[in-house]
């Protein structure tokens, strides 16, 4: 590296100067890839791994970009956890089996535009993690004629440590508990949304 830096300063290029290495993350993603598809292998495990990356945790556009190029051929998918991230997440991810997991706030317009993704072949689960959303999931899925993919959100009653102890257990301000997950279910099964 000081080496490159040094041959870029004598091009003439001023500090700092952003060095981007591709193939760090191409590698990563085919390692975890591996070590699931071995651990699934050795253990007999019925299902797949199913990756995803949350845009919010760099959302510079190469780093998506790679991310998604990299992750196509292991169906590693994307979570947008706002609008703006739901529409980069629809403008990028062309892998059919990804799965773009819809977290966050969620208002008509932002569970309609997921919804509306399955028509473009994209697989959205929304994710619900407060009750009120159950029936404006329901309610847009209906008006589309859309059924949709739903995940419920668990609030455990078990407390956390470290530095997640505030936001965890039965007072967390996220997940559904218990009694609103068996409700949950309950609403989605009368709309015939399971």
């Amino acid at each position: 590296v000081p080496q490159l830096v040094e041959e870029l300063s004598r091009r003439g290029l001023r500090h700092p100067i952003l060095i981007r290495f591709s193939d760090i993350l191409a590698t990563r993603i085919e390692t975890l890839a591996n070590c699931f598809a071995e651990a699934i292998r050795v253990q007999e495990y019925p299902a797949r791994w199913r990756g995803v990356y949350p845009i919010k945790v760099n959302q510079q556009a190469h780093v998506v970009e790679e991310i998604v190029e990299y992750g196509a051929p292991f169906g590693v998918g994307l979570e947008a956890g706002s609008k703006p991230e739901l529409l980069i997440a629809l403008a990028l991810l062309e892998t059919p089996d990804a799965l773009l997991i819809c977290n966050g706030y969620k208002d008509r317009a932002y569970i309609e535009t997921a919804l509306l993704a399955q028509r473009l072949g994209r697989t959205p689960v929304i994710v619900i993690d407060r009750f009120s959303e159950i029936d404006i999931v329901i309610k847009v899925s209906s008006a589309l004629g859309i059924k949709p993919h739903v995940g419920l959100r668990a609030r455990l009653s078990t407390v956390g440590a470290g530095r997640w102890i505030e936001s965890s257990g039965e007072h967390s301000k996220f997940g559904l508990s218990a009694d609103e997950l068996v409700r949950a279910v309950d609403r989605l099964r009368a709309a015939d949304m399971l």
